[in-house]
């Protein structure tokens, strides 16, 4: 019986392979010189790692991709299509080959299919009103209707910014009556700031002697995070465009129809350059564009012991959260602690604008007069494509004997200086009389006062025990836990990547510190451990550690290759485990 339903699962699984194909769609493969078609290649299900044709003879433009998946009585559908519009640049007979597809291990291609293009110019012929709507289908400069991508440099230092301005030209003619969808890059491999300027009005400018209306926008600025040739993938419109049909309506004004119209610009490559080696400073850290350099201290005077604030701050315009600030370099009399880093930030257009910071707490351990030599900070000018370094100025410190016990201590390292007092080695005993100490009263209540400071303190954890108890049971009914839903909310409002993960990480913490009394000042060390000693399993809690590592990097790093839905299902999963926990 086994063998028997082996066998049909697997005659199932061919049949089901065997109806999964690659299919390439053209309306017609005889072409005149600047005449262009659609080509889509369409999967009946849902592949991996798409590799379309390299096309020669056409320029082309895209793909426009589009995918649906479905589950219907446990039977599943899907498709996938990317289209390509192409125009004919040169007559001959071309071959475009076949586009290939991964699925469930198996590796799927289409028809190579043969286009003849004809020694005819379409830009010569007499047409109809229906050819001349036909012939709008002419991508780039020729067409009537068409977008560019305008990039500002294409050759580039890494984390050098990058504009990018996407515009979209018309000819008076014609009518955009409906947007229907616009699909915009995904900047792989570059942190990322856009600016929607879709508000703006039309203009009107002439290309290639013809006269167009034309307005911007989109505005990107890129940071490449990777050397190499790197693409900028296509946008894409879909709208719905009215043209005139050649005939008057009652009223003698011009008729028109309506037509669906997909445009996209064509892929762009940005060849992007590691930094010079020559030249670059030892204490070079990333930092690219044109930056500041301060060292600020809170006084110039003190005593040992006492605490110093130094700060070390960077403002500018450049990549300023991805690089370090340099470390102090400070005489050993000083003991360092680890800084608190700050950031004052604006994104725009603009790129990066603003200040970070790193501030250190020193305590100085001896006294007398003290040099501070010159902080340095080195970045890559982005103006004058090298490398400069700014020194601080030298700072004088004067330090007073402090405490005399304290600073002997903080010269033995033995303790911290404002916790510990010193220990007096003299002491003078008195003796008592045993034959009237013992039978006083005295006696008997220091015999008994252990035991009654133990049951105070007995009852006492108690009533605490029982307040925490009834304001956690009152925390569980007047709250409601975060739900799915709220999340999905969240996920439909926050298109901002940082913005997205600051809240998961925010409302993940809520969460854990309201319904688990746990202070939410903590570190995420502290935290887990808090949780940890509530009996939380290991296994979760390096669900929670991996969680707010991610939403750490979302924030400040530019990374480009995350599931926000994933992440979101797993943000829920979480807290739904630590639902159980409360019960």
């Amino acid at each position: 019986m086994k063998r028997n339903i082996l066998i049909l699962f697997l005659v199932l699984v061919n049949v089901s392979l065997a109806q999964t194909r690659l299919e390439v769609k053209m309306s017609k493969t005889t072409l005149k010189v600047g005449e262009s078609v659609q080509l889509s290649f369409v999967f009946n299900a849902v592949g991996d790692d798409f590799i379309p044709p390299k096309i020669n003879g056409f320029q082309v433009n895209g793909p426009m991709v589009s995918q649906s998946e479905n589950i219907i009585n446990g039977a599943y559908s899907g498709n996938q299509q990317f289209a390509y519009v192409i125009q004919a640049i040169r007559p001959g007979k071309f071959t475009i080959p076949s586009a290939m597809v991964e699925f469930k291990g198996r590796i799927f291609k289409s028809q190579p299919v043969i286009v003849t293009v004809l020694n005819q110019n379409i830009k010569g012929e007499k047409q109809t009103n229906e050819d001349s709507y036909v012939s709008k289908n002419n991508v780039g400069k020729s067409a009537p209707v068409f977008i560019e991508a305008e990039i500002s440099k294409t050759n580039v230092y890494i984390n050098e910014p990058i504009e990018v301005s996407y515009r979209v030209y018309l000819n008076p003619k014609f009518k955009i009556e409906k947007e229907n969808k616009i699909n915009f890059p995904k900047y792989n491999n570059f942190w990322s700031q856009t600016e929607d300027l879709r508000d703006n009005h039309w203009e009107q400018v002439a290309v290639n002697g013809r006269i167009y209306y034309t307005k911007l926008f989109r505005r990107t600025v890129l940071y490449p995070q990777k050397t190499g040739n790197l693409s900028i993938d296509p946008l894409s419109l879909d709208f719905n465009i009215a043209y005139p049909t050649g005939e008057l309506d009652f009223f003698n004004d011009p008729q028109y129809e309506t037509a669906r119209r997909v445009i996209a610009t064509p892929s762009k490559t940005i060849v992007v350059k590691p930094l010079p080696e020559k030249g670059k400073p030892e204490n070079f850290t990333g930092a690219v564009g044109v930056f500041e350099f301060n060292v600020v201290v809170d006084k110039l005077e003190s005593k040992t012991g006492e605490a110093i604030q130094i700060d070390f701050v960077v403002k500018g315009t450049g990549n300023l959260k991805l690089f370090e600030l340099p470390k102090p370099n400070l005489p050993a009399d000083f003991e360092i602690f680890e800084p608190t880093h700050k950031e004052d930030i604006e994104e725009n257009i603009r790129g990066m604008s603003g200040s970070i910071s790193d501030s250190y707490t020193v305590i100085p351990q001896n006294k007398g007069k003290f040099l501070v030599k010159p902080q340095q900070f080195s970045y890559f000018d982005i103006q004058s494509k090298s490398y400069k370094t700014i020194s601080s100025d030298e700072i004088n410190l004067t330090i007073a004997q402090g405490d005399k016990h304290i600073s002997q201590l903080q010269k033995n390292k033995t303790a911290s200086p404002k916790t510990i007092l010193p220990i007096f080695t003299e002491a003078n005993f008195v003796t008592l009389n045993s034959s009237t100490f013992f039978n006083s009263v005295w006696f008997y209540l220091l015999l008994g006062l252990p035991i009654l400071t133990a049951l105070f303190l007995l009852v006492y954890k108690r009533k605490i025990n029982e307040k925490e108890e009834k304001e956690h049971t009152k925390v569980l009914n007047n709250k409601k836990p975060i739900t799915p839903l709220s999340w999905q909310n969240l996920e439909q409002k926050s298109t901002n990547k940082e913005v997205f993960y600051a809240e998961i990480e925010q409302e993940l913490k809520a969460f854990i510190t309201t319904y688990f009394h746990i202070d939410p000042t903590l570190s995420n060390e502290t935290l887990r451990e808090q949780l940890s000693e509530k009996g939380v399993e290991l296994s979760l809690l390096v669900q929670i550690d991996k969680l707010l590592q991610t939403c750490e990097i979302a924030k400040y790093t530019p990374v480009s290759d995350l599931n926000k839905t994933q992440d979101l299902e797993q943000a829920n999963e979480i807290i739904n485990q630590l639902k159980g926990y409360l019960e």
